[in-house]
């Protein structure tokens, strides 16, 4: 997971493209005292346009994405509906 990791220096940037179900609370209310969370909503513009947003805010200087559904087990990144995961290591 994202959150266990055990280097600390880094911002996972959350790119939330139209999603039309729960994704906007669920993300806010998992990432709230967690300052290296950053939540961005846009209107459904697709993956591409996603991943430049991303891009786009990130600080890091290594960058690697992630797709919402990462497997099949019953977290909260499972409900999440078209949602790029962006982690910049600073």
């Amino acid at each position: 997971s994202i959150v266990s990791q055990t280097y600390t220096n880094w911002e996972c940037i959350i790119v939330d493209d139209g999603s039309t179900d729960d994704s906007a609370i669920n993300i806010t209310e998992f990432i709230k005292e967690d300052e290296r969370f950053h939540y961005v909503y846009q209107n459904n513009a697709g993956v591409s346009t996603a991943r430049n947003t991303g891009f786009a805010l990130a600080k890091g200087e290594f960058i690697n994405f992630f797709h919402g559904i990462v497997n099949n087990t019953r977290s909260w990144a499972c409900y999440l509906s078209c949602t790029v995961f962006f982690i910049c290591f600073l």
